[in-house]
């Protein structure tokens, strides 16, 4: 009945037509025109409609609703892009409709709409796949790292897929031909998706293992990259580093370069000490006992000048025969007093673990004197109170140093050369 009355319709618009002598020529696309203007109307009441009242009544749903999946979706647009489907529905219903009498025009717009559903059907599938990696994001790190790569994997699946079928459609060709023939290519598709399926392999690595994730400080030297990591993805990572810089390395280069990660500096809570003095080792010497009174006044150190000299008193006294020989006898050293300073020193500062390795020990000597290393963690691991911290220490030892009879080694300056012409 309904094809019937269309038919009248488009008859009695073309007797219209032609009583107001429009030209024989333009009667038929007139009505082919109104035909479509028609047709369009209803499609977009129909997107109006579904937008307006339906989309309107799930938001206020949503809002009230207490759980976070529902925003996240609704943020994402995936009730926006379904809502896309009622008016590209409607259209296969209308065109019997309206166009029974052009056969070849509803075979050409069964075309455009097929491929306009696949791709709103393409835009759902994104949506809920952004939306379900958001939600993943609110669980462990390390297992969102993979959830991520493996939506990005699947959005390419999909959008390749999707491609395949609409040239299946417009040439139509059937699917098993098409992908017999990608068939053959196969080596050229791994070819070119290389980057994309070692980063989605390494991303799961990753995972299992724990090595990495987004916030991280991690160091690759041979990227010339130190910073925090602050995006992964299927394709490459993204390291700002300290300069502010961003350096992007391939995702899968986090598995087969050489990676340094400090995360377990940060959870430790402690940050470790380790640099060295050089000394000149013609300032090293014995302790006369006048040294002697003088650092037992150093409140550090006075117990153990006093307990070392008490031993070594006694040593000498047991086991020396002729004491007035300083290579027969066990004196105390500048060095080695001071080396026990700064150890002390040390344990004397709150912001020094002291249930960490802690220790002041010597080095191989070389052209460029003695080294002591100190060796130590600070309980603060921010960058820049770490800094402060080690600075106060070598700051505090290099001005002491002197006090002990000590030389700080340093190549010869201008200044050295012209105290020589002196």
């Amino acid at each position: 009945m309904q094809l019937d009355n269309t038919v009248e319709v488009n008859s009695w618009l073309s007797s219209i037509f032609e009583q107001i002598n429009l030209p024989d020529i333009l009667i038929h696309p007139t009505v082919i025109a109104i035909d479509v203007i028609s047709v369009l109307l209803i499609i977009f009441f129909l997107d109006w409609l579904a937008k307006g009242i339906i989309l309107s009544t799930v938001d206020k749903l949503i809002r009230k609703s207490k759980v976070k999946w529902d925003d996240i979706f609704l943020e994402h647009k995936v009730f926006h892009n379904v809502a896309h489907i009622v008016p590209i529905l409607s259209i296969d219903f209308l065109l019997p409709i309206f166009f029974e009498e052009y056969p070849d025009f509803i075979y050409l717009i069964d075309t455009i709409t097929d491929i306009g559903f696949l791709w709103i059907i393409v835009l759902v599938l994104m949506s809920i796949i952004s939306s379900l990696t958001q939600l993943s994001k609110k669980g462990e790190q390390y297992v969102s790292i993979a959830i991520q790569s493996l939506s990005q994997l699947v959005k390419i699946v999909i959008i390749v897929f999707a491609v395949i079928v609409t040239f299946s459609i417009i040439l139509k060709i059937d699917l098993s031909a098409i992908f017999g023939a990608l068939g053959a290519l196969m080596a050229v598709i791994i070819l070119v998706f290389r980057d994309t399926i070692l980063g989605f392999v390494a991303s799961i690595q990753m995972s299992a293992s724990k090595m990495v994730k987004i916030g991280d400080w991690v160091a690759m030297p041979s990227y010339s990259a130190d910073g925090p990591l602050i995006e992964l993805n299927l394709m490459t990572a993204k390291i700002q580093n300290w300069d502010k810089t961003i350096t992007s390395v391939p995702t899968y280069a986090l598995i087969s370069s050489s990676v340094k990660n400090w995360e377990g500096m940060s959870e430790s809570g402690v940050r470790r000490i380790k640099r060295s003095i050089n000394f000149d080792v013609n300032s090293i010497k014995f302790i006369e006992n006048s040294d002697l009174e003088i650092y037992t006044q150093y409140n550090l150190i006075k117990n153990y000048i006093e307990k070392t000299e008490s031993k070594i008193t006694e040593y000498n006294q047991t086991n020396v025969e002729n004491p007035n020989m300083v290579v027969n006898i066990r004196k105390q050293t500048n060095i080695g007093v001071f080396r026990k300073y700064a150890e002390e020193y040390l344990k004397s500062r709150p912001d020094i673990s002291q249930t960490q390795t802690l220790m002041v020990r010597q080095l191989q000597a070389s052209e460029k004197g003695l080294p002591l290393e100190v060796y130590c963690f600070s309980t603060d691991t921010a960058w820049v109170n770490y800094e402060g911290i080690q600075s106060d220490i070598f700051d505090h030892l290099f001005a002491v140093a002197n006090e002990f009879g000590l030389r700080i080694f340093q190549n010869p300056t201008g200044m050295d050369l012209m105290a020589l012409k002196k």
